[in-house]
């Protein structure tokens, strides 16, 4: 029914008049794809280079997580080869030095067989003196000596002072009279202190002097 008013109306207009359809939906419609076509020709290239530059960004992080991702487990690997390389040395290192004192194990157990064969107890002091002259050589050869601190002053970052004895000379102050047990040193790094006796001069000889 619509069209047919539409069709008479153009027929009565006649030429030279235009026909003009408002009706809310078709100027809505119209007025629309005007509006669109103003949008679009107001801000594509704007919009064009903010993706753009999103874009661009988007993929230099992932690039970046990417190599953090890749250097991370390359310090990972790298520290478990340093680990396992460190443990392999060590263990190297501990089978050398026990290998050193398998030697000196099995010359203890020899002068015991031969005592106990020969009843000399001579014998047998003789050759604990030679396993034990034996031992402190391989010792040193790892770089461990023996800290000799008798007849010298006191010294308290590498002996420990277990008892002290009451000296009438001065020149014996302060000074290591005897030790209880040995000290070691491996290199300038103390393995254990020395356990000594250490004179102190009397009082009343401190005070003349």
């Amino acid at each position: 029914m619509e069209e047919k008013d539409n069709e008479r109306q153009v027929k009565e207009s006649g030429p030279g008049f235009k026909v003009i359809d408002k009706r809310h939906s078709v100027k809505k419609v119209a007025e629309g794809e005007k509006g669109d076509d103003i949008q679009s020709k107001k801000y594509p290239s704007y919009v064009e280079e903010l993706r753009s530059e999103l874009d661009k960004k988007d993929k230099i992080l992932k690039e970046y997580i990417e190599s953090y991702k890749n250097m991370k487990k390359e310090n990972e690997d790298f520290r478990n080869r340093l680990k396992k390389d460190m443990e392999l040395r060590l263990e190297s290192a501990k089978m050398d030095f026990i290998k050193n004192f398998i030697e000196v194990f099995d010359n203890l157990n020899r002068a015991l067989d031969a005592a106990e064969d020969s009843k000399n107890i001579v014998a047998l002091i003789d050759g604990v003196r030679m396993i034990q002259s034996q031992f402190f050589t391989k010792l040193k050869k790892d770089g461990i000596v023996e800290i000799d601190p008798i007849g010298k002053p006191f010294d308290p970052r590498t002996q420990e002072a277990v008892e002290t004895v009451e000296v009438g000379e001065k020149e014996k102050d302060n000074i290591v009279l005897s030790q209880c047990e040995k000290g070691y040193l491996m290199g300038e790094r103390l393995l254990r202190p020395a356990k000594v006796r250490v004179g102190r001069i009397k009082d009343e000889a401190r005070e003349i002097a």
